[in-house]
């Protein structure tokens, strides 16, 4: 780190033998922020420790000054207050906040009301600004930052939930339930036309960011969301019912969808119905296998969603060939060479998959028929062999088994020689 002449760090001052940390305010901001420089004592002598202090401090201090460039939200301008007013008690937060409301209108004139009683939004921002009422928007990056243990894919959902909720209520107290579940009934259920389960998913979304709030932010208010969601409220029909499930392929489908892949050229995809097909294994499953996991006779299946997923599938005897070639030719570690690295959730099965999307379609099949049929194909072909092949075909295919003698008290003892007996009684052809 650069060091100033007299030897102090940067944005550190000595008075006599304790250190401050002390930064100079822009002159366009002096007027919202109230004073030409920010100084505080660190309250040490240890030179070490003022400069780890001093940069936390002064970080601080930029992000507000940050936020008095912008000014270009009224609750973050009200954030900004509540600071201000910790730094500076003098400040006339009513007087800044108006200023932050009229600051609004001029830059966006269409969208603010120009009257002479405080708005909605300038009362808000007021009470924010007071301390009167907790800000919601301000604690999301924070609460991203926690979700360590959440996919990314659910995690960006998550927080898009989340922002679209606090764009309504921008305050915890503004968050009632009376108005979140007008929001739900009016808005995204009439207006936005999104399914019961869809705002089942936003609700609990807002539930576990309110939770980070009360956990972390020091939020006080209970959550507002019980019964904001109505209740599914016509009984589906049979025909509806099976509308809305995924199908599966047939032994027919099959030879149609492989025929259309070879004619367009697209070996990969070729490959991954064939292999799909005959292990009922997922898209990603095997897109992401990598050859060490492929052995002579089987397959193994270690990144599966569930603790019954991690199995050895065995190759039945219409793919051994072809899987051995496959690893054989691989240039890069994975049985399915070449994909793309995988988009932004790391998915490497998604460029094939859309390129089966469009094969699909374009052989008229509904969304109702996905990659996914493949699967349960598998296992419609694997319940034709006779009941007897449920235990193995669960273990094979990596379903849980929940009833109390198999699923309970089992450790999984069904041999891999069964697996592939049983497994090599199936056809497509």
């Amino acid at each position: 780190m650069k060091r100033k002449k007299h030897g102090l760090p940067p944005y550190v001052e000595r008075r006599y033998q304790t250190f401050y940390a002390a930064l100079d305010v822009p002159k366009g901001v002096r007027g919202i922020v109230g004073k030409k420089r920010f100084v505080q004592s660190l309250k040490t002598s240890d030179i070490r420790a003022a400069e780890r202090i001093a940069m936390q401090v002064v970080g601080r201090w930029k992000e507000i000054i940050e936020r008095a460039k912008g000014n270009t939200d009224l609750i973050e301008s009200a954030v900004l207050l509540r600071q201000l007013k910790e730094i500076n008690p003098e400040i006339d937060a009513d007087q800044l906040a108006y200023q932050a409301y009229t600051h609004q209108v001029q830059k966006n004139p269409g969208e603010w009301p120009v009257t002479d009683v405080i708005s909605p939004q300038h009362g808000q921002a007021l009470s924010v600004a007071m301390g009167d009422s907790f800000p919601l928007a301000v604690h999301i990056s924070d609460y991203e930052k926690s979700l360590t243990h959440v996919q990314e894919q659910h995690k960006e959902r998550q927080v898009s939930d989340v922002r679209r909720f606090v764009k309504k209520f921008p305050t915890a107290q503004s968050a009632t339930n009376r108005a979140i579940r007008d929001w739900v009934e009016i808005h995204l259920i009439t207006e936005k036309e999104l399914a019961i389960r869809t705002c089942n998913r936003i609700i609990t979304a807002c539930r576990g960011y309110w939770k980070f709030l009360q956990d972390r932010k020091s939020l006080d208010l209970p959550p507002p969301f019980d019964r904001v969601v109505p209740a599914q409220n016509r009984v589906l029909t049979q025909k509806q019912i099976a509308s809305d499930q995924r199908r599966s392929f047939t032994p027919d489908d099959y030879k149609k969808l492989l025929k259309a892949a070879q004619d367009a050229g697209d070996k990969n995809l070729v490959n991954l119905i064939k292999i799909g097909a005959y292990t009922g294994c997922r898209r990603e499953e095997l897109c992401s296998l990598k050859v060490d996991n492929v052995k002579k006779d089987r397959i193994q299946i270690e990144d599966a969603k569930t603790q019954a997923g991690w199995r050895d599938v065995p190759l039945h005897d219409a793919i051994l060939d072809l899987v051995a070639t496959m690893k054989e030719e691989s240039k890069d570690g994975y049985l399915f060479s070449g994909l793309a690295n995988g988009n932004k959730h790391k998915k490497r099965g998604d460029a094939i998959g859309k390129r089966f999307t469009r094969l699909k379609t374009s052989l008229g099949y509904s969304k109702n028929h996905v990659f996914h049929s493949f699967r349960k194909g598998f296992v419609t072909l694997f319940e034709s062999i006779g009941p007897e092949a449920e235990v193995v075909l669960a273990r094979t295919i990596g379903h849980k088994i929940t009833t109390m003698s198999y699923g309970l008290y089992s450790s999984g003892g069904v041999t891999f020689e069964a697996k592939k007996e049983y497994i090599n009684k199936i056809s497509w052809e």
